[in-house]
């Protein structure tokens, strides 16, 4: 049996090599028939080394956009999306071929009714169908990828190779960062090929190997949560210490408002969570103390955000895009506009007629073309609220509570020897803090990276909460199945 087993991993990689040659050579014919050869690659890679492709869907998503930009292949763009559909297929497809029963992701109900709203509202407003699929698709394909990674059997084990895997992808992503502050012009205009970003708050931009100072921040914030959560749940390193601290100074050096914020409300979460509320007091005086050392940059910031934010407030992308988000939600009660309609990367690519009822081409940043609506899917609440109305809104904040308290259940029930699943329960409850505060300026639960290391993750500690839970089940039978038979010897004896 394993001899067949050993055989046909070996007829496996030699195809998947053939694969690789396959695919070097479409890239000189066509990139769409490369990405088409790339896709039936993964296909494979899915079914018979499930848990490796996930970890290549991530390091797939971390870099798609960087690829793009450096390859100029456009087909690129749908990666994210094909990853995810091929997870899907091949991983629901396997446990289903096992007869296995499927796995569900805590709130799959609450999410189910969100998408039967904005499905609703789509209908009543008459929204094409592509385009409404689309909005939908772009909303829901996160619980999808989460879905799809929770049918594959995680234990502590594969944990113990995704944390290597992981300090491996972080440490590169540091060396990419070193490089960048040491050769700047270099990296970012040879390497990267990136776009022109102004100075923030007289610092030149970093962007590592990502194409935007905010995607390598909201990255480095997530790394270094879970770093955190790694040190205070499973064990202190000097590895960890040394990418924790890199982590969080390549964030810093992002200068991104909500990225910070996120990161100190989620590293807040983390010490109440392993010391007690006790630690409030001493976050406390920690922020005191950097409030004061770096008050001179702090009080920029606030001049900065002011200006941008309260000053002609009505001409701001954001401001309006919640403004009116919530008034589209307002006079369409209680569905909203349909998916696809607004706030949404849908609705930036159609252009929805509804910005032009707004009067969005002749704000900056919410025009028509890719130059001038810049800002378009610069938020997230504001296309959930508008899209689906009120009470879409309701439902994806509920999911959203499920899906903290699910982590702290999972940290809770995590036995001493079960340190890696509690490590994973708080870091989805501090990365839930991070995703939500950064949401308020930004789509990160439906954007890449971001989208697809957050639900990637709920899809791995449903798994291994579902497979803790099974193996506890087993124990206790198998000590009951122990007990009876010591009866009945006992009975037997007399």
């Amino acid at each position: 049996m394993f001899g067949v087993v050993s055989a046909g991993r070996a007829v496996v990689a030699a195809i998947l090599v053939l694969l690789c040659g396959a695919i070097g050579a479409c890239v000189a014919m066509s990139p769409y028939v490369a990405f088409a050869v790339v896709c039936v690659f993964g296909l494979m890679v899915a079914w018979f080394f499930p848990r490796s492709f996930v970890l290549v869907t991530a390091v797939s998503l971390l870099l798609m956009r960087t690829l793009i930009v450096a390859t100029g292949i456009g087909a690129l763009g749908g990666l994210d999306e094909a990853c995810v559909i091929i997870c899907a297929v091949c991983f629901i497809g396997r446990r289903l071929a096992e007869k296995r029963e499927l796995r569900k992701v805590p709130g799959f109900y609450l999410i189910a009714a969100f998408a039967v709203v904005g499905f609703v509202s789509s209908f009543i407003e008459g929204v094409p169908i592509y385009v409404s699929l689309s909005g939908a698709s772009l909303v829901l394909k996160g619980l999808l990828l989460a879905f799809a990674v929770a049918q594959i059997d995680w234990r502590e084990s594969d944990l113990r190779k995704v944390v290597f895997f992981g300090a491996i992808v972080i440490a590169f992503i540091l060396v990419c960062t070193l490089v960048n502050l040491i050769a700047p012009g270099f990296w970012l205009n040879t390497v990267l090929n990136a776009p022109k970003y102004s100075d923030r708050f007289g610092l030149k931009p970093v962007l590592g190997p990502f194409i935007h100072p905010g995607y390598f921040g909201s990255v480095m914030a997530l790394s270094g949560l879970a770093i955190l959560a790694y040190r205070t749940h499973v064990g202190r390193g000097r590895v960890s210490l040394v990418l924790g601290l890199a982590s969080v100074l390549a964030m810093l050096l992002t200068l991104r408002r909500k990225v910070v914020l996120g990161a100190v409300s989620g590293a807040s979460l983390i010490a109440v969570l392993r010391y007690g509320r006790f630690s409030l007091t001493w976050i406390t005086g920690i922020l005191v103390i950097v409030g004061i050392l770096f008050w001179t940059l702090i009080q920029d910031v606030l001049s900065a955000t002011y200006s941008e934010y309260v000053e002609n407030y009505e001409q701001v992308a954001r401001i309006r895009l919640y403004l009116d988000g919530f008034d589209l939600a307002l006079h369409n009660f209680p569905f909203g506009v349909g998916f696809g309609r607004f706030g949404s990367a849908t609705a930036r690519a159609t252009y929805s007629p509804i910005y032009y009822d707004l009067g969005y081409p002749s704000i900056w940043g919410l025009g028509p073309t890719d130059e001038t609506g810049k800002f378009l899917t610069d938020t997230f609440w504001p296309g959930i609220v508008a899209e689906t109305g009120l009470i879409g809104l309701v439902l994806f904040a509920s999911f959203l509570v499920v899906i903290f308290r699910f982590g702290r259940l999972v940290t809770r029930r995590a036995g001493s020897g079960r340190r890696l699943s509690a490590w994973l329960g708080v870091t989805l409850c501090a990365w839930t803090v991070q995703m939500v505060v950064e949401s308020v300026a930004g789509a990160v639960f439906t954007a890449a990276p971001t989208y697809g290391l957050y639900f990637g993750l709920l899809g791995i500690v449903v798994a291994i909460s579902q497979v803790d839970a099974e193996a506890d089940r087993l124990c206790i039978g198998n000590s009951r199945f122990r007990s009876v038979a010591s009866a009945t010897v006992s009975g037997q004896d007399e």
